[in-house]
C-alpha cells in the first residue's frame, strides 16, 4: 500500500506541474513523465522498493519535473531560452507550489540518510538572476563500483526561489574547467532517448551523450573495444556509440563482432566502437538518469547533428541548462578547500558571463 501511494504522490507532483506546460504539449509530456517515472521504480528490485531511501528518491525525481516543465514552457514562448530572460514570467500561485514543494523536500531530507550531503555552493551572478553552483557528493548510501568514489560530485546549478535544482550549460562548463582548481577533471552527460535500427525490430532505448573525459573521470574501462575519448567528442568529429553490456546481450547476442560495425541510431549511422563492462552503474540518482541507460554516444556530435553545424562547448546557449555535471576531485581536497576555491571562481565567472 505504502509503494502505490508513493507512486501516486510522484504522478500528482506530475500533474500539477504539467498546468504549466502548454496545453498543446501537456498530454504528451505528462505521459513521458509518468512513464519514465513508473520505469525507473518498476526496474527496482522489490527490496528496494520497500527501502523508504528510495521511496524518497521517487519523489525526488518526480520534483525535477517542475525546472522541465517551465523549460518547456520558457521554450514554447520566448524560443531557446537565456540567462536574462529564464524563468522570470511566473505566475504566483505557481511560486507558491513551488516553494510548498521545496519545503516538502526539505522536510523529506531530514532523513538521517540524506543528512550525510555535503553540498558545496558557487555563486554566480547574472543579471537579476542569481545562479549557484551546487556540488553534492554521490556516495550516500553505498559504494559506487568507481576507483576512489568519494572523490566523485555531481555539479548542478541553482537559480534561487526560480529554479533551485538545474543543471549547467556547456558555456559554464567550458569556464568551470578553465578556473577551477579543485577538481581533477570535469565530466558532462545528459540522457536522452533514442531510436535503434537494424538486426532486428526498431527500438527505443534509454541513451546517454558524454564529454569526452566522461569515462575517464568515473575511471571505468570497457570489455571489448574501447569507450568514448576526448577525441571523438570534437565539433564535426564522426559519430560513435558504446553499447551497455545488458543491450549488447540482448539485442546482439553478446557477438564482439559488433564492434566496428555500423549501426543506425535515430536514422543516423554510428560506429560501435566498445562495450561497457557490466559492473559499471549510473551515478546516483540525483543525477535524473534512468536506471538503465543502453547507449552512449559523444555530446558534440551529437548537439552538431542538432544544430546542423559543428559546434563546441563555449558556443552552445548559455541558458540552455540540460548537462550533468560529474567531477572528481583532486586527490587530498577537502570539501571547505573545495568552497573556498569555488568562491573565488565564482568571480572569474560572473565576469565572464556579464560580458557576454
Amino acid at each position: 500500500m505504502i509503494e502505490r501511494f508513493i507512486l501516486r504522490l510522484a504522478r500528482a507532483l506530475v500533474g500539477i506541474a504539467q498546468r504549466v506546460v502548454p496545453a498543446t504539449r501537456r498530454v504528451p509530456w505528462r505521459a513521458e513523465w509518468e512513464h519514465e517515472l513508473e520505469r525507473w521504480w518498476d526496474e527496482l528490485p522489490s527490496q528496494c522498493r520497500r527501502a523508504w531511501s528510495y521511496r524518497w528518491r521517487l519523489v525526488r525525481r518526480a520534483a525535477l519535473c517542475f525546472a522541465d516543465a517551465w523549460a518547456v514552457r520558457s521554450y514554447a514562448i520566448h524560443g531557446p531560452p537565456t540567462h536574462s530572460h529564464l524563468i522570470t514570467h511566473r505566475s504566483d500561485a505557481m511560486q507558491e507550489t513551488i516553494q510548498d514543494l521545496r519545503y516538502a523536500i526539505r522536510t523529506l531530507a531530514r532523513n538521517p540518510v540524506f543528512a550525510t550531503v555535503t553540498v558545496l555552493t558557487l555563486a554566480l551572478g547574472i543579471g537579476a538572476n542569481t545562479a549557484v553552483f551546487s556540488v553534492i557528493n554521490t556516495v550516500l548510501l553505498r559504494p559506487l563500483p568507481y576507483d576512489e568514489p568519494d572523490r566523485l560530485a555531481l555539479v548542478w546549478t541553482n537559480f534561487g526561489n526560480d529554479l533551485p535544482q538545474n543543471w549547467i550549460s556547456g558555456p559554464e562548463y567550458a569556464e568551470m574547467q578553465e578556473f577551477n582548481t579543485t577538481f581533477e577533471s570535469l565530466g558532462l552527460a545528459i540522457p536522452f532517448n533514442v531510436t535503434v535500427t537494424g538486426n532486428g525490430e526498431p527500438v527505443q532505448v534509454s541513451g546517454g551523450a558524454v564529454s569526452g573525459n566522461f569515462f575517464d573521470v568515473m575511471r571505468t574501462g570497457p570489455q571489448v573495444g574501447r569507450l568514448i575519448g576526448m577525441g571523438d567528442d570534437q565539433p564535426g568529429a564522426v559519430p560513435v556509440i558504446v553499447l551497455s553490456d545488458g543491450f549488447w546481450r540482448r539485442r546482439y547476442g553478446a557477438d564482439p563482432s559488433i564492434v566496428g560495425q555500423t549501426i543506425m541510431v535515430n536514422a543516423q549511422a554510428y560506429e560501435v566502437i566498445g562495450i561497457l563492462s557490466p559492473e559499471f552503474e549510473i551515478l546516483h540518482p540525483d543525477a535524473g538518469f534512468p536506471a538503465r541507460i543502453d547507449v552512449w554516444g559523444a555530446i558534440l556530435p551529437l548537439f552538431g547533428t542538432f544544430f546542423g553545424r559543428p559546434v563546441d562547448y563555449p558556443t552552445l546557449p548559455r541558458g540552455n541548462h540540460g548537462f550533468r555535471g560529474i567531477g572528481r576531485l583532486k586527490p587530498g581536497i577537502t570539501i571547505a578547500q573545495a568552497q573556498a576555491d569555488m568562491d573565488a571562481v565564482a568571480v572569474s565567472m560572473q565576469e565572464v558571463a556579464g560580458g557576454a
